[in-house]
């Protein structure tokens, strides 16, 4: 898997394709169900598509959110916006580290290898 760099200047390596994402960004949340991800937790602000709203463990909203059940969600890449970060970063990186990433930086590069990863699996 190929490294990206984020908003915030930190590389971010998977060695596989994420199958466990947390998505704090509304927008993200969006294109990873049209991707077919398996997004596992969302915040309130998560709306769309509305069977993910209903479905979804939710973390909180973008100032205000739950590390622990994000911890219980055992996401292997949590997609979060930079404000979020900055307001709780000593809980998120020390937790997650290399897993968290900034959108929107690369998202779409990443999305587009991991559902390529997918697809090759497919014809396998």
């Amino acid at each position: 898997m190929p490294a990206f760099t984020d908003q915030l200047g930190r590389t971010i390596t998977l060695d596989r394709p994420p199958s466990r994402i947390i998505s704090l960004v509304p927008s993200q949340t969006e294109l990873l169900y049209d991707l077919g991800a398996n997004v596992v937790g969302i915040t309130k602000f998560c709306v769309h598509p509305s069977a993910w709203f209903r479905e979804k463990p939710r973390i909180g909203g973008t100032k205000n959110i739950h590390p622990d059940i994000i911890a219980r969600l055992h996401p292997d890449l949590i997609i979060s916006p930079r404000a979020i970060v900055r307001l709780v970063d000593g809980e998120l990186f020390s937790w997650y580290g290399s897993r968290l990433l900034q959108a929107p930086a690369y998202f779409r590069q990443l999305m587009a290898d991991c559902h390529a990863d997918l697809h090759k699996k497919d014809e396998l």
